[in-house]
């Protein structure tokens, strides 16, 4: 009896193992699509101010002494 009852709580366990890894899953998928609409976002409002890739860079950049 007791064989069968750790049997059962194996199983449920690896279902809800097996559910909470696809749950997992699905959250990184759904971080990566934000994070590439994101940043389809931010670059086209860039192109569309007009920035250049100089002041971008400056403004990226601008703290770091280029010559070490």
């Amino acid at each position: 009896m007791s064989i069968i009852l750790a049997i059962e709580i194996d199983v449920l366990s690896f279902r809800i193992k097996a559910r909470v890894g696809r749950d997992w899953v699905v959250a990184w998928f759904g971080v990566l699509l934000v994070d590439l609409a994101w940043n389809q976002a931010v670059n086209s409002s860039l192109r569309q101010r007009n920035f250049t890739s100089r002041f971008v860079d400056h403004r990226v950049f601008g703290n770091m002494p280029l010559s070490h």
